[in-house]
């Protein structure tokens, strides 16, 4: 059995990962006040949103669309039969729901927040399971290479992603530990 790896570089890495976060997260600010013209209107209207009696877009529209809007309604009010909401998983909303207490009831301020540190603690445990397997120096430029791949944009906003790769990196590391309560809790909650 090979001796276990201290912790020390993992949380060398907080500090960066949240700076990390934060500069993502501004970049979303600037983007939506420095280039507005970029989001679409029309295609907006013509999909369903959240909440549905919104008549236009508001400036928290452009961080709640495509399937982050079904979430975000599971959230607030539950399941309603015969919606193409019914075909999204429970655990992400139940999540969001959860949460939402602490942001004054806020779904979506609940949610953004969840995304992003389920992101941060989703790269810590990846870079800990690489660690593990390849050694320190091959585990930072695979966590190098992981942040900068554009779709790891996503995991600051409200869609399931980063509870998805939590849960993923949870598994492995779980697996990594011989942690079977941590492999059978992610095993049941990753369907």
């Amino acid at each position: 059995m090979k001796p276990p790896i201290p912790w020390t570089a993992t949380a060398r890495l907080i500090a960066p990962l949240l700076a990390w976060r934060a500069a993502l997260l501004f970049t979303m600010l600037a983007s939506v006040l420095l280039l507005p013209d970029l989001f679409d209107e029309v295609k907006w209207a013509e999909n369903p949103h959240w909440p549905a009696d919104l008549d236009a877009p508001d400036f928290a529209t452009h961080f709640k669309t495509w399937d982050s809007q079904h979430y975000l309604r599971i959230a607030e009010v539950g399941y309603a039969g015969g919606t193409k909401t019914s075909a999204f998983y429970p655990l992400w909303p139940l999540a969001i729901r959860a949460a939402s207490p602490l942001f004054g009831g806020s779904v979506h301020i609940a949610a953004m927040v969840l995304a992003n540190l389920f992101a941060l603690l989703a790269s810590l445990l990846l870079f800990r399971v690489a660690q593990g397997r390849f050694g320190e120096r091959a585990a930072l430029r695979f966590l190098m290479l992981f942040l900068a791949f554009p779709g790891a944009f996503f995991l600051g906003l409200p869609y399931s992603e980063s509870l998805f790769l939590l849960l993923i990196a949870g598994f492995f590391w779980s697996l990594d530990e011989q942690s079977w309560p941590g492999l059978a809790a992610t095993s049941f909650m990753l369907p």
